[in-house]
């Protein structure tokens, strides 16, 4: 009786042993799943977090890219009218280049391109600056000037065009 007994109690903690390591082993598969599941979901967040940051500086770029554009056309309006009360900003003062000083250096400062931005964003300025001197001393109309006002439009939309392109291409780096 004793021996059949503990051959009874030997088959039942057999099946329980069963019954546990087929939990056991439930769990590892569902724990690895889960693990699973979670790996993907970081890479697919960290994803969405890289494109998020990417489409913030499309953005940001492109703000500032328009307005330099409403830079020029306010450069080129105040000449056309001969508004001597105009006043233009220099590439430090104005608010792209506040910007690059501070949370453009922060965010670009590691790419190649950002140091090669100042000097077209600087030609720019400088070509309007230099056509403002005409508005101020009222010789904008003056046929000698012509030829070097001209000149200060097409050095401004070649720094514009080489300072839009520098821009497109830090954003990839």
């Amino acid at each position: 009786m004793t021996i059949s007994t503990l051959q009874q109690e030997t088959v039942s903690i057999n099946e329980h042993s069963t019954s546990m390591l087929q939990l056991a082993t439930d769990s590892d598969r569902y724990m690895t799943e889960l693990s699973d599941t979670l790996e993907k979901f970081n890479i697919m967040a960290i994803k969405s977090a890289n494109d998020a940051e990417y489409i913030n500086n499309i953005l940001t770029i492109s703000v500032v890219k328009i307005d330099h554009i409403v830079f020029k056309s306010k450069a080129y309006s105040n000449i056309i009218a001969n508004n001597t009360k105009s006043s233009f900003s220099d590439h430090r003062s104005c608010n792209f280049g506040k910007w690059y000083v501070s949370e453009g250096k922060e965010l670009f400062q590691h790419t190649k391109t950002y140091k090669k931005i100042e000097l077209p964003h600087k030609n720019l300025h400088d070509a309007v600056l230099n056509n403002l001197k005409y508005l101020k001393n009222n010789t904008i109309y003056n046929k000698e000037n012509t030829q070097d006002i001209v000149q200060n439009f097409t050095n401004m939309e070649r720094a514009s065009e080489e300072l839009f392109d520098l821009l497109g291409v830090m954003i990839k780096e």
